[in-house]
């Protein structure tokens, strides 16, 4: 998992705990403000409704009173509150659960007051009285709409936020490809990228490091490669050298043993034939002495690389390997100028 993604996980949980916590003091304060409004509403209906039974004309109080029950019976419930007639020969409605459309119940569970009911005794034969219940199901539905804007737009702001956390962090963080790359480049030998700076400080002082280790390390492959090629200059030259005076000096005094021995086996052939023989055998350890430098000198700096050049060098060594190796056999192309190249 990327950087960025971490961090913008991080913020997402810190922010939805942080909604969360918003949301539960949010739905504190819309329980205490259902609770309020039902409980006002209430004790104001109930006040009301006492005044105006109290303050009824004695005259004509029994025809004002059951004007105002017919009345009371056939309006509607009133907001917060179900009001309605009840007798004490017959049993009061039992409460219904508050269920409100469109509302989820867990947020209804959550804000749904203590139910408050209010009754006021009504002298009449029929023995009725008014029964005021609190229904907080309007509050409840405001409160509810409140609350889902509430959460859609903290929903939205935390989209926006991701989004744009991760798109920046996107751009702040692209140079970490760039510095991976150059450590790769690196470790493949590749000394001549350039990393830019970036736009967090930390990983610009990084680039600068790596633009730093990597400008030394070029610096000190270019200083090691002469030296590699001076190195193999001056081994070639003493390879040369050797060569040569294998030729020159240890050539010539074998040469000069093998002169000797055939004359002293000539003196000696008809007088001394152990003399002869002798002289025989220093002619033969001479040459078998003398191939050997050869071989040497070949090994060590091969005359025709010098007198010939490098191709008809490359040739012949070819041609040694097919002569001792008959089982397997080489062949050899070469093509351009290969004149130019130094020792």
């Amino acid at each position: 998992m990327s950087l960025r993604i971490r961090l913008s996980l991080i913020v997402s949980v810190l922010f939805l705990a942080g909604m969360l916590l918003g949301l539960s003091f949010l739905l504190g304060n819309a329980r205490q403000r259902v609770a309020g409004e039902v409980e006002s509403a209430a004790t104001l209906t109930y006040q009301l409704l006492n005044s105006v039974l109290l303050d009824a004309d004695p005259a004509q109080g029994q025809q004002n009173q059951d004007k105002f029950l017919e009345r009371l019976q056939h309006m509607d419930n009133a907001r917060h509150l179900n009001i309605f007639l009840a007798s004490t020969d017959k049993p009061v409605p039992a409460r219904t659960p508050v269920e409100v459309q469109g509302v989820p119940g867990w947020f209804v569970y959550l804000v749904e007051s203590n139910a408050l009911e209010f009754r006021i005794n009504i002298d009449n034969p029929g023995r009725e009285f008014i029964v005021i219940r609190t229904n907080p199901a309007d509050e409840i539905n405001e409160v509810w709409l409140e609350t889902r804007n509430f959460i859609v737009v903290l929903l939205l702001v935390l989209l926006i936020l991701n989004g744009f956390l991760y798109f920046t962090l996107g751009r702040w963080l692209a140079p970490v490809s760039a510095i991976v790359a150059g450590l790769d480049d690196v470790e493949q030998g590749d000394f001549s990228g350039h990393i830019s700076q970036a736009y967090l400080p930390e990983l610009t002082a990084i680039a600068e490091k790596l633009n730093q280790l990597t400008t030394v390390l070029r610096t000190s492959k270019v200083e090691n490669d002469r030296l590699v090629r001076r190195a193999v200059g001056i081994r070639e030259e003493e390879r040369r050298h050797l060569a040569h005076e294998l030729h020159d000096e240890l050539g010539q005094s074998i040469s000069a043993i093998k002169a000797i021995a055939f004359s002293i086996a000539q003196r000696t052939a008809a007088t001394d034939a152990m003399s002869m023989e002798g002289a025989d055998k220093i002619g033969l350890i001479s040459n078998h002495v003398s191939e050997h430098v050869r071989g040497m000198m070949s090994r060590l700096r091969p005359v025709i690389l010098d007198e010939l050049g490098l191709i008809p060098a490359l040739q012949a060594m070819i041609d040694e390997w097919n002569n001792n190796h008959t089982e397997t056999f080489c062949s050899f192309r070469a093509s351009g100028d290969f004149s130019a190249l130094d020792a």
